[in-house]
Formats: structure tokens, sequence, C-alpha cells
């Protein structure tokens, strides 16, 4: 699994625009049914599944089973009439026939995936970081701050340096940071920022830290591990 990370609900761009495609359907279908919404659900699935897709030019359904589902209205027409074609193939023509419709809606769904990582990835450079890098976090992007009204605007944009302890992935990294912050130690790339050490006035005063939430925990150096399960 390839989870997203807190803050950063962005994922590849087919998970992205499917979990905005059904939060928009479940928020207006259940828009007068808010007590029993779950018990929609399989009325939206089936509307979500029977519906074309413009990158694959398919439906769900038919990628998935060979044909088109019936649905009510066709119930009212002669049976079998959504299925003709198929019943016409043999084994081997029919697994034939999906093969070259699901190969086809991939390939669609590249060349998509393609175009909108060109367009996303233009002017926008890569922070390349790796374990034992010191980085500065944004709380700003992370809702950390709860600086208001007057000033707010003047408090800290950046607080660290906190040093990487592990690279979950490209995107994601685990930070060493005490108990006293709000949010995970998991972070995305994107509210970080290299820190660079000032070699020029080596003796410049840290400033403080102002968004430390809580006391910090005491921390203790361990020394073995003497036991586990």
């Amino acid at each position: 699994m390839s989870l997203s990370s807190s803050h950063h609900p962005q994922h590849d761009g087919q998970t992205e625009i499917l979990n905005r495609f059904l939060e928009v359907m479940i928020r207006a279908f259940t828009a007068n049914h808010k007590e029993t919404w779950a018990l929609l659900l399989p009325l939206l699935e089936w509307a979500y599944n029977s519906s074309v897709h413009t990158s694959m030019s398919a439906t769900p359904n038919f990628l998935m089973f060979g044909f088109e589902l019936r649905t009510p209205i066709d119930f009212l027409l002669p049976s079998g009439a959504n299925r003709k074609d198929v019943a016409r193939m043999s084994s081997e023509d029919w697994l034939a026939h999906l093969q070259m419709h699901r190969d086809s809606a991939r390939q669609a769904v590249a060349h998509v995936q393609h175009h909108q990582a060109r367009e996303h990835n233009k002017g926008r450079k890569a922070l390349d970081l790796k374990e034992g890098d010191r980085v500065l976090v944004n709380p700003h992007s992370l809702e950390w701050s709860e600086a208001k009204g007057e000033g707010a605007k003047l408090t800290t944009r950046w607080i660290g340096p906190f040093k990487i302890l592990q690279k979950i992935n490209p995107n994601v990294y685990h930070l060493r940071m005490g108990d006293n912050y709000p949010g995970s130690p998991v972070i995305n790339v994107q509210h970080l920022k290299r820190y660079e050490k000032d070699t020029t006035h080596p003796d410049r005063a840290l400033l403080p830290d102002s968004f430390l939430r809580k006391p910090k925990s005491e921390e203790f150096e361990v020394e073995k591990i003497v036991g586990h399960k």
C-alpha cells in the first residue's frame, strides 16, 4: 500500500480524481438522506461503475465483466438484449475481446497520467533529501500555528532544524521531533525546506521556538534492548 501523509492527501492522480469525484457524488446524492446515507452507497457504486470514463472510453463494469450489466430498464427489453454480441462469441474470442479493451483502457489511462505529470512538473524542482540531513518545517502549512489576530503574520515561518531519521518515500520523511509538537513527525516534503547552516555568523543567537505547545518530555539514551515480542 502507498498511503498519503497527514496534511498532504495528494496521491497518484487517478486516486485523487476518483476520491474527489466520489465525494461530490456522495454529498449531492445524500443531501436529503444524511441519516441513512450508508444504505444508499450500493446505488451510488452502481451509478459510478455504469458510467463511461472519459480517459478509458468505457465503463468499469464493462472492463471487469466483458459486457454491460443490466440496468432496471433492461428488464423491459428482450432477455439478453445487451449481451447478444457476447453470446455469439466463443470463449477464446470473448477473452481476447475483453483483454483488448482492458489493454486499450490501460494505455489511455497511462497517456492521461503522463500528460498530467508533464504539466504538473513544469517549473517544479524536486527536493532530494536523505537520512541524516537536517530540514526546517513550515508549521503554518501544517496548521500547527495558533497565532491569530494582531501580529499573527510576524510569527516564525519555519521551525527547526530537525534531523531526518527515515526516508519513507521520495515525498515523505520521518523527522526526529520531540513530543512537544502537535503533529506527526512523518511529514510530506511540501512542508519541508533544506536547512543551510549559517557559516558567516556562527555566534548568532537562535530565535526561540514559538511553536512549543507543551513541555518537552525528558529523553533517555537507550543502552540496550533486553527483550521484545
